[in-house]
């Protein structure tokens, strides 16, 4: 019980669905999805791949949600510090994801980013 707990999150508590994503890099920054990756798999995310976004020309972080309950996008970004006007809604059932984190110029400014940075040292 004790290890299930500290692999949740209290959105999985609540609701019984682990929040599947993966994390792209939108700044060009580099090693900053891995960095995330592991930081939202400490806080009982279930981030599926790291990798850089198409173009790195994205100033904000950002929330894309896919699938799902808007609810999971509000829990992140909550947790990420990204305002709740970037969580853009993209339904793509086809996805094995529910939600695609890409990470803007704007990292260093999220109230996330002095906790995932001491998971930027693993690389």
């Amino acid at each position: 019980q004790e290890l299930l707990d500290k692999q949740s999150n209290s959105y999985e508590k609540k609701t019984g669905h682990k929040i599947t994503l993966e994390v792209l890099n939108g700044c060009g920054q580099g090693k900053i999805a891995a960095m995330y990756q592991t930081f939202l798999r400490d806080e009982g995310f279930d981030v599926m791949d790291a990798k850089n976004a198409p173009t790195y020309n994205h100033p904000y972080s950002k929330i894309e949600i896919h699938r799902g309950n808007i609810e999971m996008a509000h829990y992140l970004s909550n947790l990420m510090g990204i305002h709740d006007s970037l969580i853009i809604r993209n339904d793509d059932e086809t996805l094995m994801i529910d939600i695609s984190l890409i990470i803007g110029k704007d990292f260093q400014d999220l109230s996330s980013y002095d906790r995932a940075v001491r998971h930027y040292s693993r690389y």
